[in-house]
């Protein structure tokens, strides 16, 4: 049935047809079309309003196809957008609203809600709400609260995903309240995966961390690497007590730094090495050793070395020496034994690092215009753009104290007690 012509009645509820073409048009199966039938000649939804602009359809379409069938794929469809004058194919946005469970049975009927577009006259899911809430953008079937898929795979390479998962504020200790993961499925389909995570920690009163988690190779599952909490950053352990049987690394934010291993024998704590942008050389270390004291080394074996010699004078260089006893400027109470750097570095240069009077610029990084953008910045600290027109201006200097290794003097005091007591000898002798 055409509806062409509106009773008085209905003109005064404000229902008008103003034109000669059909406005609202129902067919034998009581699907409603508000306009003309613009390029179809059948009503191919439920409810169809639209109006032809440019020769392309502009239209709002419901389409309802549910059936007392349990199939999953059954939906209601809103379209909003338009329709490709040439072919006929719709390419509007797409909200489904669709069934997760057998709808004749009681119980059964979860929902969801999808959002889809189109790319190339073609309608595909960009998003989807599941019936427990979860969120799924690229996937139609996200497991945590929120879940980001890219499934396209390059290089050999499996899709990239995110996925955010909502936990619970009454957890227990350690439990997570939130869980950011990263992950990428391979050709074997492991899940090869990161992850930040929130928790509360019970025993510090609720106390908040944050962690972060690695996986191994192929490994289906993360493990913590570290944790920030309100008071330290922890790498590979939990704890950030010094008593604590767990290795790993503990920095204080108040500037205290903790290292431990694991086993009884040996073991470096820390490493040193340079020229790592050609042949990396360890240069020297920190290490524990089976009891419970420290080692410092450098490097010294004998391989690193040449020209070796043995016969050298180390009274009279040592005789140069000046030990003197002084206060530091900051701490006017204590009286310490020991040398000053600039009388020391003709003697033994390689006890001391820096030069006498040494200073630094500090000044200002500027902008191609002039113009400050970095300021009161030590020079040796900062990088200048020379290709984007940045500038160094300096404003002032600071002292660059000289500093001193006093264990580099050791060989010079041994070779000199060596010399003593040749002489002691000889004289004994004579």
């Amino acid at each position: 049935m055409a509806l062409t012509k509106i009773s008085r009645g209905l003109l005064d509820t404000g229902v008008s047809d103003s034109s000669d073409s059909t406005a609202i048009t129902i067919d034998s199966s009581e699907r409603v079309q508000i306009g003309s039938t613009g390029i179809t000649s059948t009503i191919d939804s439920t409810f169809h309003a639209h109006q032809s602009v440019d020769g392309d359809a502009i239209y709002y379409l419901f389409n309802d196809t549910q059936s007392s069938s349990s199939s999953t794929n059954e939906t209601t469809q809103l379209y909003l957008g338009w329709r490709d004058a040439a072919t006929g194919v719709a390419v509007a946005p797409r909200i489904v609203a669709g069934k997760e469970g057998d709808f004749t049975t009681a119980g059964n009927a979860d929902s969801f809600l999808a959002f889809h577009t189109s790319v190339d006259n073609t309608l595909g899911e960009k998003v989807r709400i599941t019936s427990a809430g979860n969120v799924g953008i690229g996937t139609s079937s996200p497991s945590k609260q929120l879940e980001i898929r890219n499934d396209t795979a390059t290089s050999g390479q499996g899709g990239a995903s995110l996925r955010l998962t909502r936990g619970d504020s009454s957890a227990a200790e350690n439990d997570p309240i939130g869980t950011i993961e990263f992950y990428s499925t391979d050709a074997d389909g492991a899940h090869v995966s990161s992850f930040i995570k929130g928790i509360a920690q019970e025993q510090y009163g609720r106390q908040g961390a944050l962690i972060i988690g690695t996986a191994s190779t192929n490994a289906t599952d993360a493990t913590e690497l570290g944790r920030f909490d309100s008071t330290n950053l922890k790498l590979g352990r939990t704890s950030g007590s010094i008593g604590a049987e767990e290795q790993g690394i503990v920095i204080n934010k108040s500037g205290y730094v903790y290292l431990a291993r694991d086993g009884s024998s040996s073991a470096t704590v820390i490493a040193f090495a340079r020229n790592t942008d050609t042949t990396a050389t360890t240069a020297g270390v920190i290490t524990c050793n089976s009891g419970t004291s420290t080692v410092y080394g450098t490097s010294s074996d004998y391989r690193l070395k040449e020209n070796v010699t043995y016969n050298w004078d180390a009274t009279t260089r040592l005789k140069q020496l000046k030990p003197a006893r002084f206060n530091f400027i900051a701490d006017a109470d204590t009286i310490v034994d020991g040398f000053l750097a600039h009388e020391v570095s003709d003697i033994v240069p390689e006890a001391i690092v820096g030069e006498k009077d040494g200073t630094e610029s500090v000044g200002n990084i500027l902008d191609a215009d002039g113009n400050i953008s970095q300021e009161n910045l030590r020079k040796s600290e900062t990088v200048i753009n020379t290709d984007a027109g940045e500038t160094w201006q300096e404003t002032t200097t600071t002292p660059l104290y000289q500093q001193i290794d006093q264990a580099k003097l050791v060989p010079l005091l041994v070779k000199t007690i060596q010399e003593l007591e040749a002489r002691i000898t000889t004289l004994e002798n004579a």
